[in-house]
């Protein structure tokens, strides 16, 4: 369900600032870009079996965790 709000915010705010931390700032279009990259990376290490599986991720607080999050 989250998932499914947060593809509708892309539709309609993708050029809107999703986040922001200190100088940064991510895009909700960039933001989908970068968790849908990850997707892909997983399932490129641990296979399509893996897919509505928990994943462990470790990230430093921050963007990064935040696309990592929205991509498991």
């Amino acid at each position: 369900m989250l998932i499914k709000k947060f593809e509708q915010a892309v539709q309609q705010f993708s050029q809107h600032v999703a986040l922001k931390k200190e100088k940064q700032t991510v895009t909700y279009q960039q933001l989908n870009q970068a968790a849908n990259k990850v997707v892909v990376q997983i399932i490129a290490a641990l296979g399509a079996n893996r897919l509505g599986k928990q994943t462990a991720l470790l990230y430093e607080h921050g963007i990064d965790m935040i696309i990592g999050l929205i991509a498991a």
